[in-house]
């Protein structure tokens, strides 16, 4: 079969639309939380999504190396010592961790593409999108243009006080603001908003607030808003809901 990154004739490997390496983040007081988001409507999940029909295994690969770095922010994220702090509702607490900002903005890129290639999730970028994250993606490298066409910001998000959100949905889900098309990632209390469209530069919802992840960062200072308060709060709500929408066991 064709792969879609590639176009070689090849075998395809089963290729995890969310990277199978962040499982271990998946269990939370020894129960699996995931919401899997189908018509609009989230509902537990026990599984991460993954595709057989899209990428050989070289190509799997490639995206793998900067899926390691996700996983090595979110680590350091996860075990930071200011998310253990009171919060405080009159202050915005933020916590820094270390990263490699290249390879870090083509991790969470590459599960919006992959997203977008995947016949079996809804999200659609559009041949022209498509086409331009394939092309970052088999570079290596962010080019230095990059918010012409996307800009990538990122909160973290607390359900109570000090207490992180601690599970993620299987697809970006999608709402639009004005003319810019945005993708909200939820990955275990590290919140993510992937913005496609013109006038990127310029346009954030919290400018004072959320910062913007770029290629050059080495570390980023992650804001802690209680998810009420946060970008993508809808979404973040829905979720919440599924993952406690119980069958005789409360998550």
């Amino acid at each position: 079969m064709t792969c879609k990154m590639c176009k070689r004739n090849r075998k395809l490997c089963k290729a995890h639309i969310y990277p199978n390496n962040l499982r271990e983040f998946l269990f939370h007081e020894n129960v699996f939380i995931e919401a899997a988001v189908n018509d609009g409507r989230p509902q537990k999940k026990k599984t991460l999504s993954y595709d057989k029909h899209l990428f050989c295994r070289d190509c799997d690969n490639l995206m793998s190396n900067y899926e390691k770095e996700l996983k090595k922010t979110l680590k350091a994220y996860l075990s930071s010592d200011e998310i253990n702090l009171d919060y405080n509702p009159n202050q915005v607490t933020k916590t820094q961790v270390s990263c490699y900002g290249n390879d870090l903005y083509l991790g969470l890129l590459s599960i919006l593409w992959k997203s977008s290639m995947s016949n079996k999730l809804s999200t659609d970028l559009g041949s022209k999108y498509n086409e331009i994250f394939m092309s970052w993606i088999q570079d290596k490298q962010v080019p230095s243009d990059h918010d012409k066409y996307c800009r990538i910001e990122f909160f973290g998000c607390l359900e109570d006080k000090n207490k992180l959100h601690m599970y993620t949905q299987n697809q970006p889900v999608p709402y639009k603001q004005k003319r810019i098309h945005c993708y909200f990632l939820y990955l275990f209390g590290f919140s993510v908003i992937i913005k496609i469209g013109q006038d990127i530069s310029n346009n954030t919802l919290y400018p004072d607030i959320i910062p913007q992840l770029t290629p050059d960062a080495d570390h980023l200072n992650i804001p802690l808003l209680p998810f009420e308060k946060s970008p993508g709060f809808l979404a973040i709500k829905d979720l919440h809901k599924a993952i406690h929408r119980t069958s005789g066991q409360q998550p």
